[in-house]
């Protein structure tokens, strides 16, 4: 996975980032990610667990502000069985 390439899109249109990893053998390691990030003017917060990192981001908006999850099927199939959103 071209991870570099990622971090740079993602980047230019958030300035927060929170990390996460899907539970499986496929997923790329979010620290990984993270580093690639650091060059990036975003906040980067790096939370393993995918149901902390979800509700952490949740806690994070502001009434006006939209929560964007991007990855894997694998990592929102398993957002979606934990939590309705």
């Amino acid at each position: 996975k071209n991870y570099f390439a990622i971090a740079e899109t993602i980047s230019q249109y958030s300035r927060d980032i929170t990390i996460t990893e899907a539970d499986t053998h496929r997923k790329l390691d979010g620290e990984l990610l993270a580093d690639a990030l650091k060059k990036s003017k975003s906040r980067i917060n790096l939370i393993k667990d995918l149901n902390e990192a979800y509700d952490f981001c949740k806690k994070q908006l502001h009434e006006r502000d939209t929560l964007l999850v991007i990855g894997s099927h694998y990592l929102i199939g398993s957002l979606l069985k934990s939590k309705i959103i």
